[in-house]
């Protein structure tokens, strides 16, 4: 039986989770409501959702198992690349995720660089946390998220060296 390289097998399970996360967006959001996804892409709007309740939090999971897996599968041979990718998306998920709240959101959009919006993917920086709304099951959604990452670089380094936990 041939062994797979950790990394290969890290990036292949981020593009399946993201490529999911991607149909959350196109088949359960209303148009429009994604930045990346141009208009007139989704199917969300007047139907009923695909992914149910799941597909409210399916996002920020995909999010941060996708990029801690990337980033781990980067950091490869660096014995503390998956632990250190995990906890990076946790707490960069669990920033954005916090600074939605009614409490933070106005004053971060308030000092957004008004340069911001000559650049693409930073014109909607603003946006995104006027736009946004804290919800704790998200934060709950992105530490599932990191946890499942360490767990996937964990077993697909075991494949290699047969210890799940080296």
């Amino acid at each position: 039986m041939s062994r797979a390289r950790p990394a290969f097998i890290q990036v292949s399970a981020a593009v399946i989770v993201l490529l999911l996360g991607i149909l959350v967006y196109l088949l359960d959001r209303p148009d429009a409501s994604v930045y990346l996804i141009p208009t007139g892409w989704t199917f969300g709007t007047g139907l009923p959702p695909v992914f149910g309740g799941a597909g409210d939090y399916l996002p920020t999971f995909a999010h941060t198992f996708a990029f801690a897996l990337f980033t781990s599968a980067l950091l490869e041979p660096w014995r503390w690349s998956g632990v250190t990718a995990c906890m990076g998306w946790w707490v960069v998920g669990s920033l954005f995720e916090v600074a939605q709240s009614d409490a933070l959101a106005a004053g971060i959009a308030e000092r957004v660089p008004g340069w911001f919006a000559d650049w693409p993917l930073l014109d909607n920086v603003a946006g995104y946390f006027m736009a946004g709304h804290f919800d704790f099951l998200d934060l709950v959604s992105i530490g599932i998220g990191a946890v499942s990452a360490l767990a996937v670089i964990r077993l697909s380094r075991s494949r290699r060296t047969g210890r799940a936990w080296e």
